[in-house]
């Protein structure tokens, strides 16, 4: 069977199909029916931008808090660029990249 039309394809996934990619195009699996069917050439395109949203969705839920850590070590190496170019002469800014670093 073939899914052949947009709004059949995206009511399937609202209803927790997923996209799948082969060599042959894309495919559709139903985890109630636990089958797979082929998307529509038609649909390609529009297969194309969902497929590449489920993988962006899935990459975020894996990663979980990233954008904390992200954050953190930014923050840290912004740090270790103020320490670099703070004036070895000038204790009073030394101790405030010490107090901000902890």
């Amino acid at each position: 069977m073939v899914v052949g039309t947009e709004d059949e394809l995206i009511a399937r996934l609202r209803a927790g199909a997923r996209l799948a990619r082969d060599a042959r195009g894309f495919k559709v699996w139903d985890p109630r029916t636990n089958s797979w069917e082929r998307v529509s050439v038609e649909l390609r395109d529009l297969a194309a931008i969902l497929y590449a949203r489920q993988k962006y969705e899935r990459a975020r839920e894996r990663a979980g808090n990233l954008d904390e850590v992200v954050r953190e070590e930014d923050y840290l190496h912004m740090v270790s660029l103020i320490r670099q170019r703070v004036d070895p002469r000038a204790p009073i800014l030394q101790r405030w990249v010490k107090d901000v670093a902890w």
